[in-house]
C-alpha cells in the first residue's frame, strides 16, 4: 500500500493531531520540572563521552529511563539540536506517534470514526497535553505502551494470523527500558492475561473454539518467552555496566516496605488525574468499558480478548500508582502512558449506545470537558507561560542566551538561570583554592547541576541530598535508613549540618564546599544551613511572573548558595549578592 493512499485512507488522525500540536505549543510551550534535566545529562554525556555516566562523571544510571537517554543522545547527534532543546520536542513528536498507535488500537475493536473520536480523547486529556511538552519519558512511554498494546492484542483477534509475530522483539525490550515499573507491569499483563485467556478456554466446547484458544495461548507464551530473553540482557547489561539492578532514582525514592502506606496519596493521585477540574466524565466511560469486556470474554466473543488485556493493563497500571502514591509533580505524569488505553476502553462503549443522537452527546461531552480540563489546568496547574506571552517575559537582566529557548517559558527553569550563572562563577574560584574537587551538595539535581557539570566536568563532586543522581547516603550506613518518599531520601539540612562530620568519617562523604538550595519565604532552609559554618553569598527571592491571562502554579523565587566559612573570603563584600524578582 502506497504512502499516498494510506494518507487517503487515515487523514482523519491529522485532525487530533493538529489538536495536540496546537494545544501542547500554545499552552505548555515548556512544561514539567527540572528532573527532565537529570536525564539530560546522561544523553549528553553518552552523546559527549560515549558512555553514561552521572554528574561525577561515575558510571551510574541517574535517570529513570533508559530508552529516553538513547532516543534523546540519537537525535542531539543526528540533528544540531542540543539535548536541552532536544528533550520538548522528543516528547511532542512521541504524543503525535502515540496519536497513531492509538488510532490503529481503536480499529481493532471499533468502525474507523470511532477510532478517530478515541485519539481525539487522548488529545485533549490534560496531563497528556502538558506532558507531551515537558522533556521528560511520559509521552514516549506512552508511545511504547500504546504500540506494545497494539501488537499483543492484533494477533489476539485472528490468532492464526503471524503478522507482527516478530515487532515484539522490539516493542517488549522498549517497554523494560522506557520506565522501571515496565518489567513487573508487562510480566503481570501477560500473567494476568494468560490466566483469564486459559480459564475462559476451559469451558469452550467446539474443537475449533479449542483451537483458537490453543493459538492465543501458545503466542502468550511466545511473548512471555522474549520478556525472559529481554530481561536477561537488559538487567544483566545493568548489572555490568552500572552495578545495579535498577537506576538510582529507583534506589534513592520509596522503599518496599512503605508501599503500603501511600495508599491513601495514590487514591487522591488517581482521583486529581481522573477527575480534573471541573470535572471529567471519561472515567464513567472508562469503567463501563471494562464491565463490557469482561461481559464479552464471558460470553466467548473474539473481539473481547482485546478489551480484556487492554482492562487488565489499565488495572495493573492504577494499582501501580496507587501503591506508589502517585508523584510530587504536577499534571499526574504516571497516567500519561496509559490515557491511549483508557480512550479506547471510553470510546467502545459508545457504539453500544441505542441511539445516535446520544451517541454524539456523550463524544462531545467527554471532549467538551477535556478541553475545559486542559484550560483549566493551563490557568490554575502549570508552570509554562503560554506561547502568545513568551516575547513578554523580561530577560533583559538573565544571559538567555546561553540556554535552551525552552528554558525561558518555563518559570522554575526561568527562576534557576541566575542560580547556575552565579554558581558557576564560585565553582571557577573555588577549584583555583581548594585541593581535588569542588564539592556541591544540593537536592536540585536539575537544571542547575546539568549546566554546572557542563562547564566544570570532573572538576566537581556532586552530592546529591535526595540521593536521585549519587550514592553518598543510600550507601552510607548513618543515612542510608532514612525515611524515602516520591522526592528520594528526605535527609534534611538540619540533619545532615547536626552529623556533618560523623558522615564525614563514618562514610567518607567529603563536607561541601557549597550548598545551594530551594526556600520559602520564611528563609527556612537557608537558616537550617547556616547554622553550620556556611555563609550565604547568593540568595534570590520574588515571585516569577511571566503571564497575565493563564498564570498557573505561582513559583517562587527563594533560592540561595552557601559557601563554607573558611572559604568566604574569597569572595567580595558585602554579602550575600540578592536578587529580587518581580521588581
Amino acid at each position: 500500500m502506497t504512502v499516498i493512499r494510506l494518507a487517503a485512507i487515515h487523514w482523519p488522525v491529522l485532525i487530533p493531531i493538529a489538536v495536540l500540536v496546537g494545544l501542547s505549543t500554545a499552552l505548555f510551550p515548556s512544561a514539567g520540572r527540572d528532573d527532565a534535566y537529570i536525564t539530560y545529562w546522561a544523553a549528553y554525556a553518552l552523546g559527549e563521552f560515549g558512555e553514561i555516566v552521572n554528574l561525577n562523571g561515575e558510571r551510574l544510571e541517574q535517570s529513570s529511563s533508559l530508552l529516553h537517554v538513547i532516543v534523546l543522545a540519537v537525535a542531539s547527534w543526528l540533528t544540531p539540536l542540543s539535548v536541552a532543546s532536544a528533550g520538548p520536542i522528543v516528547s511532542l513528536l512521541s504524543g503525535v506517534l502515540t496519536l497513531v498507535y492509538t488510532y490503529r488500537l481503536a480499529g481493532l475493536m471499533v468502525p474507523r470514526w470511532y477510532g478517530v473520536m478515541a485519539t481525539m480523547i487522548v488529545a485533549t486529556v490534560a496531563p497528556f497535553v502538558y506532558w507531551s511538552a515537558g522533556g521528560l519519558e511520559g509521552t514516549l512511554s506512552a508511545l511504547v505502551a500504546t504500540a506494545l498494546m497494539y501488537y499483543l492484542i492484533d494477533p489476539l483477534h485472528l490468532p492464526k494470523s503471524h503478522k507482527s509475530k516478530w515487532v515484539m522483539i522490539v516493542v517488549v525490550p522498549a517497554y523494560i527500558l522506557v520506565r522501571p515499573e515496565g518489567i513487573f507491569v508487562l510480566t503481570a499483563l501477560l500473567i494476568g492475561t494468560f490466566t483469564v485467556v486459559r480459564a475462559r478456554a476451559i469451558s469452550v466446547e467446539s474443537l475449533e473454539r479449542l483451537e483458537e484458544y490453543f493459538l492465543v495461548l501458545r503466542r502468550l507464551l511466545w511473548w512471555a518467552l522474549v520478556l525472559i530473553g529481554s530481561s536477561v540482557a537488559i538487567f544483566g547489561f545493568r548489572v555490568l555496566y552500572f552495578g545495579s539492578w535498577f537506576p538510582q532514582p529507583v534506589s534513592g525514592k520509596e522503599d518496599v516496605s512503605g508501599l503500603f502506606t501511600e495508599l491513601g496519596g495514590g487514591f487522591e493521585y488517581l482521583v486529581n488525574a481522573m477527575v480534573p477540574p471541573p470535572i471529567s466524565i471519561l472515567p464513567l466511560f472508562l469503567l463501563a468499558g471494562m464491565i463490557l469486556s469482561v461481559r464479552g470474554l464471558i460470553q466467548d466473543q473474539n473481539k473481547f480478548w482485546g478489551s480484556t488485556a487492554l482492562t487488565i493493563f489499565v488495572a495493573i497500571n492504577i494499582v501501580f500508582i496507587l501503591f506508589v502514591g502517585g508523584d510530587w509533580m504536577e499534571g499526574s505524569r504516571f497516567i500519561v502512558p496509559v490515557v491511549p488505553a483508557i480512550a479506547v476502553l471510553a470510546i467502545s462503549v459508545v457504539p453500544k449506545i441505542p441511539n445516535g443522537e446520544l451517541r454524539v452527546y456523550a463524544v462531545m461531552g467527554i471532549l467538551v470537558l477535556n478541553l475545559v480540563g486542559v484550560v483549566w489546568f493551563a490557568k490554575f496547574g502549570s508552570i509554562s507561560t503560554p506561547i502568545w506571552e513568551v516575547a513578554r517575559i523580561e530577560t533583559s537582566t538573565l544571559p538567555v542566551e546561553n540556554y535552551s529557548w525552552y528554558a525561558r517559558p518555563n518559570r522554575t527553569h526561568l527562576r534557576d538561570i541566575p542560580v547556575s550563572e552565579r554558581l558557576n562563577e564560585i565553582v571557577s574560584v573555588l577549584k583555583l583554592e581548594v585541593d581535588g574537587r569542588v564539592v556541591i551538595m544540593s537536592g536540585q539535581a536539575g537544571f542547575v547541576m546539568f549546566h554546572v557539570a557542563k562547564e566544570n566536568y570532573q572538576e566537581i563532586e556532586f552530592v546529591d541530598r535526595h540521593a536521585l543522581t549519587t550514592t553518598h547516603f543510600t550507601e552510607c550506613r548513618s543515612t542510608r535508613d532514612i525515611a524515602r518518599t516520591s522526592i528520594g531520601l528526605m535527609l534534611t539540612y538540619t540533619a545532615f549540618i547536626a552529623n556533618e562530620i560523623e558522615i564525614e568519617n563514618d562514610c567518607g562523604i567529603p563536607r561541601p564546599h557549597v550548598i545551594f538550595a530551594l526556600d520559602v519565604p520564611e528563609r527556612t532552609v537557608e537558616k537550617a544551613v547556616t547554622s553550620g559554618d556556611y555563609t550565604v553569598v547568593y540568595g534570590q527571592t520574588g515571585r516569577i511572573k511571566t503571564g497575565d491571562t493563564l498564570e498557573g502554579i505561582e513559583v517562587l523565587a527563594h533560592e540561595f548558595i552557601a559557601v563554607r566559612e573558611d572559604l568566604v573570603h574569597l569572595f567580595p563584600e558585602p554579602l550575600p549578592e540578592v536578587r529580587v524578582w518581580g521588581e
